[in-house]
C-alpha cells in the first residue's frame, strides 16, 4: 500500500492533520487502534472543549458540522462553582457546567481569567458533544474528501527508518505500507523511528523556566478516568462493590470534579484527575482501568452520600478509556517553553494560538498565562526524521508548556497544518522543513 500522506493516530490532531492532507489532493491513509475516531476526546470520553482563544479556523469548521446532527453538542457555562462563586452558586463538589441556548460558538473562544480570584471569570464557555456523532462527523469529512483511507482497529509494529526516512511501516494486522510523508499524532511513530523524546518533568536547567522543579522527575500530568450519570426513575444510593473500600485510599480526601451537562440530560463527570500521571504510567493499560473503575465507583459512592442530589441520578457508564493529558513529548526544532507563554512570544512561523492556564493537574504547576501566544511551525519538525511531522500533545514542548496548549481544539489547529504541510511536502517531493507556511499565519493569529 502506497500513500502520499500517512497518518498515524485518528484523535484529535491526528484526524484533522489526515482530513487537511486529504483535502489538499494527497492520497492519506489514517492508522487509528481504536474502533471509533477522535482518541481521548471519545474514546476516552474527554467530551469537552474547554475554552481557549484560536479555535477559529478548522476546529470552528467541525463544530458546524457536528451540529448538524440533532442534540450532537451544545454550549455551556459555568452555572456552580466551589472556588469562584457564593452562596448557593458554591454549593457543588467541584464547577458545574450548564448549557445555554443563547451561546455561540465565539462565546467559546475568549478566557483569560485569573484562577487567584474570588470573582466568576469573565466569560468561561465550552463545548460538549456525544463521541459518536464526533466519529460520525470525522468520518463524513474525511469521506468527502476523496483522497482518505481509514485503517480502524490497527497499530503500527515496526517502522523502517533510511537515511533520515521513514521508509515503510509494519501493522498490526501483517500488512505494510509506504508514504512520502508521515504524521505521527500518536506518540508510537516518533518513538519506533528514534526520535528523541521527553518524559516528565524538566530540571530548570534544561530550559531555564522559573517554575519547572531544580531536578528532573517522572510527574507527568493527571489521568481522568470519566464517567457519565443520568437521571434516575426514584432516588437511590447505588450500591459499592464489596471489593472496594468506602474511603479514599489513594489521596487524603476524594478530588473535586468538573460536571457537565449533555443535551439529552446526562452529565459528563471528570475527577480531577483520577490518578497521578505517574502511577497511570507505571501501571500496565489493563491494571491502569482496573484501578481507575474501583476509585470512580468510590468516589460515586461519596457523592450520593455526602450531596444528595445525586440520589436523584445513576452511574451510566465509564468511558473505556483513561484519559491522559500527557505521555511523552517529541524534541523538535523549537520547543516552546513557559518563557515563550510568560513573554506572550508570537514566533515567525505561529500557526496556532493558545492561552490556557498552565495546569499540570496534581503534578504541580497552577499558573495563569498573562495572555495569548504562539505555537511555532518548528514544534512539529522532529530533529531527527525529515520526512516526518508531529502533531498533537506530543509534539515540540516542555512539561510546563503543554499542560497550557494540549487543549483538543489547540491540538485539531495544530493536526491541520501538520496535514497541509504533509500533503504539499508529499506533492512538491520536498521536506516538510521546507514548506513555506507564511499565507497560513494569519489563520490563527488573535484578531
Amino acid at each position: 500500500m502506497k500513500y502520499d500522506v500517512i497518518v498515524v493516530g485518528g484523535g484529535s490532531a491526528g484526524t484533522a492533520a489526515a482530513l487537511a492532507a486529504s483535502r489538499s489532493g494527497a492520497r492519506t491513509l489514517l492508522i487509528e487502534r481504536q474502533a471509533i475516531l477522535g482518541g481521548t476526546s471519545t474514546y476516552s470520553g474527554v467530551n469537552c472543549w474547554e475554552p481557549v482563544c484560536g479555535a477559529d479556523g478548522f476546529a470552528q469548521e467541525f463544530y458546524h458540522q457536528l451540529k448538524q446532527i440533532p442534540s450532537a453538542c451544545g454550549i455551556y457555562k459555568m452555572a456552580r462553582h466551589r472556588y469562584f462563586r457564593t452562596g448557593p452558586d458554591a454549593a457543588f463538589p467541584g464547577c458545574e457546567q450548564r448549557l445555554d441556548a443563547h451561546l455561540r460558538y465565539e462565546d467559546t473562544l475568549k478566557t483569560n481569567w485569573n484562577y487567584q480570584s474570588r470573582n466568576p471569570p469573565e466569560r468561561w464557555n465550552g463545548i460538549i458533544f456525544e463521541a459518536a456523532a464526533w466519529d460520525q462527523t470525522a468520518r463524513r469529512l474525511l469521506q468527502a474528501s476523496g483522497n482518505c483511507s481509514i485503517a480502524n482497529g490497527n497499530s503500527i509494529t515496526a517502522c523502517q527508518v533510511e537515511n533520515r526516512r521513514i521508509k515503510k511501516l509494519t501493522l498490526e494486522s501483517g500488512e505494510t505500507c509506504q508514504g512520502g510523508i508521515y504524521v505521527d499524532a500518536s506518540g508510537a511513530l516518533a518513538a519506533l523511528a528514534g526520535c528523541s523524546l521527553l518524559i516528565g518533568q524538566e530540571g530548570r536547567e534544561q530550559f531555564q523556566e522559573p517554575d519547572a522543579p531544580e531536578k528532573p522527575t517522572r510527574k507527568r500530568n493527571g489521568a481522568s478516568r470519566i464517567f457519565r450519570i443520568c437521571p434516575a426513575e426514584e432516588e437511590t444510593v447505588q450500591a459499592l462493590p464489596d471489593d472496594v473500600p468506602e474511603n479514599c485510599w489513594w489521596a487524603p480526601e476524594f478530588p473535586l470534579m468538573v460536571a457537565t451537562e449533555y443535551p439529552n440530560g446526562d452529565w459528563n463527570c471528570n475527577m480531577l484527575p483520577t490518578m497521578d500521571g505517574e502511577t497511570a504510567s507505571r501501571l500496565n493499560e489493563a491494571e491502569a482501568l482496573l484501578e481507575s473503575r474501583r476509585r470512580v465507583q468510590a468516589y460515586w459512592h461519596f457523592l450520593q452520600m455526602q450531596w444528595p442530589e445525586f440520589r436523584r441520578f445513576r452511574l451510566k457508564m465509564l468511558f473505556p478509556g483513561l484519559g491522559l493529558r500527557e505521555t511523552h513529548r517529541v524534541v523538535c526544532k523549537y520547543m516552546l517553553t513557559e518563557n515563550d507563554i510568560l513573554a506572550q512570544h508570537w514566533p515567525c512561523d505561529s500557526i496556532a494560538a493558545a492561552d490556557h492556564t498552565m495546569d499540570s493537574h496534581g503534578g504541580g504547576i497552577v499558573r495563569n498565562t498573562p495572555g495569548p501566544y504562539g505555537i511555532p511551525y518548528r514544534c512539529l519538525l522532529p530533529v531527527e526524521i525529515d520526512n516526518l511531522l508531529v502533531a498533537g500533545r506530543i509534539a515540540g514542548f516542555s512539561s510546563i508548556a503543554a499542560s497550557s496548549c494540549r487543549l483538543s481544539r489547540t491540538m485539531m489547529q495544530l493536526g491541520y497544518v501538520a496535514g497541509l504541510a504533509a500533503a504539499q511536502a508529499a506533492l512538491q517531493h520536498i521536506s516538510p522543513a521546507d514548506v513555506d507556511t507564511t499565507s497560513w499565519y494569519s489563520v490563527s493569529h488573535p484578531g
